[in-house]
């Protein structure tokens, strides 16, 4: 069921809200009734307020854009880096996600990086599986990290099992998640 954020109008004179509440968040099946549950919550004093609210869907993402973030002035990133450490291969591949990639073209993106390196065969994706090893290339007893950071820090569900420092002969692989976070930016007026 979809996520309706209502928010009064700011600035209204003589407005006094308790505890200083203008939004409210509900579920409802569409915003028409996400307005009328918004109408049956306040108190009769408050209706009328409420029935001027603005209704709004909350969305979920479905790529890794950058993101404004208008509290900091700042546009964070998403940063997926992939480091191999062994004793005759050590590498690091990053890659900064622009504006509509989704994983599969993030990781399309890395197993570019990867295979350019002398070491490796064949990188592959298939989702939600990253292979940056195959058999073939005998580092699978090597260390590997994989992280996925948003505005600098390592957002760690993003990553979930990895296979690795088994023995020369195995493959290297880091499953990744396949939701995106989502960052709704509400601001008190």
């Amino acid at each position: 069921m979809p996520t309706y954020k209502a928010e009064l109008p700011s600035g209204l004179p003589g407005l006094s809200l308790k505890n200083g509440t203008n939004v409210l968040l509900v579920e409802a099946v569409d915003a028409t009734d996400a307005a009328t549950l918004v109408q049956g919550h306040a108190v009769a004093q408050d209706d009328a307020l409420w029935a001027n609210a603005t209704i709004s869907e909350l969305t979920v993402g479905t790529d890794f854009s950058p993101v404004y973030n208008p509290d900091t002035g700042v546009t964070n990133e998403w940063v997926f880096t992939v480091t191999v450490a062994g004793a005759d291969t050590n590498a690091s591949w990053s890659h900064t996600a622009v504006a509509g990639e989704d994983l599969d073209d993030v990781m399309a993106a890395m197993v570019i990086l990867i295979d350019a390196h002398a070491d490796i065969a064949a990188s592959d994706w298939s989702t939600p599986l990253l292979t940056v090893a195959e058999i073939a290339d005998d580092i699978g007893d090597h260390t590997m990290t994989c992280t996925v950071t948003y505005g600098g820090v390592d957002i760690a569900g993003q990553t979930g099992a990895i296979v690795h420092e088994g023995i020369a002969g195995a493959v290297l692989t880091q499953t990744y998640s396949t939701l995106v976070p989502t960052i709704a930016h509400m601001s008190a007026s």
